[in-house]
């Protein structure tokens, strides 16, 4: 017996059958990539080494819908998980570009975003928001250390306060969309 509740059993019980995330490529970078706080990314910028998407070709939107193709049971629901590098490292009007058609898509449940705790300013948390009023939204901060030592080491570009600073932020989000 279990005494915690997996994700994928957590899952199951809220919509009613399995769900399987599904990797995508928005094409996306981060601002340890660009310029704008360094060059050549971190320690986990080898992306190919854990995520199929990047290969990807297309849209996210283009590449779920080959996914939706590969699985035609109509039973089946998805997460579309946007994995590589900073998937809400952009304006809000871009990422509503790129989230909308998604959550459009018959049996998206949800969306899983990767990303880092210096890219999520108050508008873009609005955004997602009103995502979770008719999807699971999920977003991944990559916490790879709570020092700040070793994130500078691991050249992270970002402090373990702006993740606690994010994390706090999100809940408040989580807490007004509960009271609204």
């Amino acid at each position: 017996m279990y005494h915690y509740q997996s994700y994928s059993a957590f899952l199951k019980r809220k919509f009613g059958s399995a769900v399987y995330k599904i990797p995508l490529s928005s094409g996306s970078t981060c601002p340890n990539r660009d310029g704008v706080k360094g060059t050549g990314g971190c320690d986990f910028c080898d992306t190919p080494a854990f995520s199929p998407a990047f290969a990807s070709i297309g849209s996210p939107s283009e590449q779920m819908q080959r996914a939706l193709r590969r699985f035609p049971d109509p039973k089946r629901k998805f997460i579309a998980y946007l994995q590589p590098y900073s998937n809400t490292y952009a304006s809000v009007e871009n990422l509503a570009r790129m989230y909308d058609p998604l959550v459009l898509l018959p049996r998206v449940v949800g969306i899983s975003i990767g990303t880092r705790p210096d890219c999520v300013p108050d508008p873009v948390l609005d955004l997602l928001e009103g995502y979770g009023k008719s999807h699971h939204i999920w977003v991944e901060f990559g916490l790879q250390s709570i020092h700040d030592r070793t994130l500078l080491a691991l050249n992270r570009g970002h402090t373990a306060q702006q993740f606690l600073d994010a994390i706090q932020r999100k809940e408040s989000v989580k807490k007004r969309d509960v009271s609204g």
